[in-house]
């Protein structure tokens, strides 16, 4: 009887939880909640900005296209670009590339003719109304995009009709090749050296 008698008082005694129990249970499932979600807001982020370097990457890619379709109607204060649900600036300039033939030996010219190369470079940034800025910089999301171009390369049939169209493969061939810039604002700054971010 004496058996049976503590082991009622011990159910009784054990049928809650003591407030220190439900302390320490809510503490530790406001710390779980809080890494989970802590970690759910960085993965967020981390795909916005993907998204932003993906599109400016893009507009980049469309820049380039522009430049190799029609370099002479490029916009020297062109606008803005718009892609997806953000807007980029972007800047461009194209140079000449000197190439050094390092078996040449003085007294003989080298055999290679490619001073007719350029190298076009595009820095594309996010727009401030997209959350960038008015001229890139290492917060905002942007890249660098450089390619080496062949004026001379046909890429296709309505380039070459272009080309020859408007004698810009003769001024090619004759060596005429100069420095041109532009971008989404005036007074542009330079492009920015190195990778994009």
């Amino acid at each position: 009887m004496d058996m049976a008698r503590s082991v009622d008082q011990l159910a009784v005694s054990r049928r809650g939880m003591t407030f220190l129990e439900v302390v320490l249970a809510s503490a530790l499932l406001g710390i779980v909640a809080m890494g989970v979600f802590g970690a759910l807001n960085y993965l967020v982020l981390q795909q916005k900005r993907a998204e932003q370097l993906t599109g400016a990457a893009e507009v980049a890619n469309r820049v380039v296209v522009m430049f190799l379709d029609n370099h002479e109607a490029m916009p020297s204060n062109g606008r803005p670009i718009d892609y997806g649900r953000h807007r980029y600036r972007w800047t461009y300039s194209a140079g000449p590339v000197t190439v050094v033939d390092p078996n040449a030996t003085e007294g003989q010219p080298s055999p290679l003719t490619l001073d007719r190369l350029q190298e076009l470079t595009v820095t594309v940034w996010l727009h401030e109304d997209s959350g960038g800025a008015f001229a890139p910089n290492a917060t905002v999301p942007g890249l660098t995009v450089r390619r080496m171009l062949d004026p001379m390369a046909i890429r296709n049939p309505d380039s070459f009709s272009r080309a020859i169209g408007d004698f810009r493969m003769f001024g090619a061939l004759q060596g005429e090749s100069g420095r041109r810039s532009g971008g989404s604002q005036d007074g542009a700054p330079a492009p920015r050296q190195g990778g994009g971010n």
